[in-house]
């Protein structure tokens, strides 16, 4: 089975970067993944997670000099002047990325830290994941609770539905059904909303759930709009599609005229090929009105061995996809930090296999064609790697109780200290003169 699963995934990343077998490009090496199954199924640990309140604190090892963004020559003038006017006129910042995204435990910590500053316009984006049958952020529930869903996640091919840009979808069997969403909190204080925007493949019948009665609905094929009289933490939406659409999502927000909002598209598994592979995804992230665009991927092409060319290309499909469609805003693109894989070896003397880490020297590979791409085409780079301490900054992390005991992903601490740091990181390029 999972030599079966590895397979899947290194083949999933090669059709949706157009690498078909026997075709014009091929991918260097089809089936040498390795670690694939905790890739697309990580262990989510959200014991130590920090509330909003708590002091994160940094690591002797952490590298707070190299905590910066390098620009590569790019203004970001424009980003900072709205960012000024927050207080009157809504930002909007996209982050996409992996399975270090999906349970947004780094994230969440950017997102309160930059709403603590420019205001707190909502939730933002929340996605079927859990009616997917992978694992949601803490802070949300979304789940179908009348009629019969079919959904797709984005790295399960071939897909049941379909697929949006979000990288996760469903559809009511019959047409109808209803969708419940909350927000959620462990201080009994979730973010409220009175502004629901619908991501679809085609324009819905929507009634929100008794007792609420929408001040309007507003929509088209893409996107609907429902704002209610008041805050709610939790509302029920009746929804009927024509046959075979799908709902990728909702922006949970505040109907007020600033504040910032900062969304999260994460997906297990995922990488640029992968999100290249949805038709209309540049178009889709630009239904979220980016000021800035986020990408942090690389670490699932360390584990598939693609060529430093091949990742060198499929940045450049992903960056000039986003360019075209959302031509407001700006990119950044952060490295992943280093991690280890997995083995099974047999020791001396004994018949049972055990497992065996070292340091995945890919990933250093990764790294480094991701900041060539930001210096030849001017586009920002956050160098996490390097931030995380560099080459042998996983036994550090380990040490630390900073990584998870996949050494792949990082622990609920860990996360913490990633997020303090980015959101540290921004903070210094959003108040640059």
């Amino acid at each position: 089975m999972h030599s079966i699963l590895k397979y899947i995934l290194c083949v999933a990343v090669a059709v949706s970067a157009g690498y078909l077998p026997g075709g014009a490009q091929q991918l260097s090496s089809e089936t040498s993944d390795d670690d694939a199954d905790i890739r697309i199924n990580p262990e989510v640990d959200y014991r130590q997670t920090v509330d909003d309140e708590e002091k994160i604190e940094i690591p002797s090892f952490i590298k707070r000099d190299a905590d910066t963004i390098r620009m590569n020559g790019a203004d970001w003038s424009v980003l900072r002047h709205r960012l000024a006017h927050a207080d009157s006129s809504r930002v909007s910042i996209v982050h996409i990325g992996d399975s270090h995204l999906q349970a947004d435990m780094a994230t969440s910590v950017v997102r309160r830290r930059l709403q603590s500053v420019y205001g707190d316009a909502g939730r933002g984006l929340v996605t079927p994941l859990k009616m997917a049958g992978t694992n949601e952020p803490r802070d949300y529930a979304l789940k179908g609770i009348d009629g019969v869903w079919v959904s797709s996640k984005l790295m399960k091919r071939p897909w049941a539905t379909r697929m949006g840009f979000t990288g996760v979808s469903a559809t009511p069997m019959s047409g109808k059904g209803v969708i419940e969403v909350s927000t959620l909190s462990r201080n009994d204080t979730p973010q409220l909303f009175d502004r629901i925007v619908l991501f679809h493949s085609a324009q819905p019948e929507i009634e929100p759930s008794v007792p609420f009665v929408a001040d309007a609905v507003n929509g088209d094929s893409l996107m609907s709009v429902v704002t209610l009289p008041k805050p709610v933490s939790i509302i029920g939406l009746d929804i009927e599609l024509p046959a075979e659409e799908a709902v990728y999502g909702m922006s949970l927000e505040r109907e007020i005229p600033g504040g910032l909002l900062y969304h999260v598209i994460g997906n297990n598994g995922a990488a640029y090929t992968s999100y290249n592979g949805i038709d209309g995804f540049g178009s889709g992230v630009a239904l979220l009105e980016p000021s800035l665009i986020v990408v942090s991927l690389g670490a699932n092409e360390a584990f598939c061995r693609m060529t430093a060319d091949e990742m060198y290309s499929s940045i450049g499909v992903m960056v000039r996809n986003l360019q075209m469609e959302c031509p407001g805003a700006q990119i950044l693109l952060t490295t992943p930090m280093e991690c280890q894989r997995s083995t099974m070896v047999r020791r001396k003397g004994r018949r049972r296999r055990v497992r065996s880490y070292s340091v995945n020297p890919r990933v250093s590979a990764m790294r480094e064609v991701i900041l060539r791409y930001g210096r030849d085409h001017g586009i920002p780079t956050y160098d996490f790697y390097e931030v995380a301490g560099g080459a042998g900054a996983s036994a550090k992390w380990i040490s630390d109780g900073m990584m998870a005991r996949d050494r792949i992903h990082n622990s609920a601490k860990g996360y913490s200290v990633q997020g303090e740091l980015l959101y540290e990181a921004l903070r210094k390029a959003f108040s640059a003169e």
